[in-house]
């Protein structure tokens, strides 16, 4: 099963990076695209036709799918693992927090059912910056494919890899001991893990050279606005000619 996983603030001019004054950005600084190139990006990129919208939801911030994916795993609309096309201006696997100390070090120690309550907020919980390499942990992925944006920085943590080291482009979440974890980015040899788990290839590639042939089965779009000026938001009803925005209750109940 492939989704589409869509955050708006791919279709700006550029990217804002760690906002501190939880304020949203403006379109001055970020400028949305025009609605044509969107829905040139949707067609010629994505594959979709307007004629055949695909079933999806609309977020406020990007880590609510991953509570949506739990439920939809839970009635059985969403069947693991799947695989995830992630458009969005960053990566969501947690560089700049410290995230991996505590699913490394941490949830990995629990089967992996029980790793779908993870701790919420702070520098090492769950969040919107974040969300997938939870959704890793709980062996949700097969694969990650990501569309980044063209003014992308380096944005993928490297302890999540395999060798801790991204040009293998595979994530391969190493279980260690708490205090090993801990102390991953102070030692220059690193520890002997405990157990690995499975290995999630992950696709990078630029949204020019982006083509989906395969198809979706469910899209999620992300408003997220820390990163999005409100200007952005008349993006959705474009993205919306594409992918059936249902209300929460309606998406978690539909039947495929």
């Amino acid at each position: 099963m492939r989704i589409l996983n869509i955050d708006l603030d791919f279709f700006l001019s550029d990217i804002r990076y760690s906002p501190r004054d939880r304020l949203r950005p403006t379109a001055k600084d970020f400028k949305p695209w025009p609605p044509e190139a969107v829905h040139d990006f949707m067609e010629r990129n994505c594959g979709l036709d307007p004629a055949v919208r695909l079933p999806g939801i609309l977020v406020k911030t990007h880590d609510e799918v991953f509570d949506i994916w739990k439920k939809q795993i839970q009635t059985g609309q969403l069947k693991t693992p799947f695989d995830v096309v992630h458009i969005d201006a960053h990566a969501d696997l947690g560089l700049g927090d410290a995230s991996y100390t505590y699913i490394l070090g941490d949830l990995l120690h629990a089967l992996p059912s029980d790793r779908q309550d993870p701790k919420r907020g702070g520098s090492t919980g769950l969040h919107e910056g974040n969300y997938l390499a939870f959704a890793v942990a709980c062996r949700w992925l097969r694969t990650l494919t990501y569309v980044y944006h063209p003014a992308r920085r380096n944005d993928l943590p490297r302890f999540l890899f395999r060798g801790h080291d991204t040009a293998t482009k595979l994530i391969e979440l190493a279980c260690y001991r708490p205090e090993d974890a801990t102390r991953l980015a102070s030692v220059k040899t690193s520890p002997a893990p405990l157990s690995m788990e499975p290995a999630v290839p992950m696709n990078i590639v630029s949204k020019n050279d982006f083509r989906e042939r395969d198809g979706f089965a469910f899209g999620y779009v992300s408003l997220s606005p820390l990163y999005t000026p409100k200007e952005a938001e008349v993006l959705v009803p474009v993205i919306g000619r594409y992918v059936r925005l249902f209300d929460r209750n309606a998406f978690l109940t539909l039947r495929l």
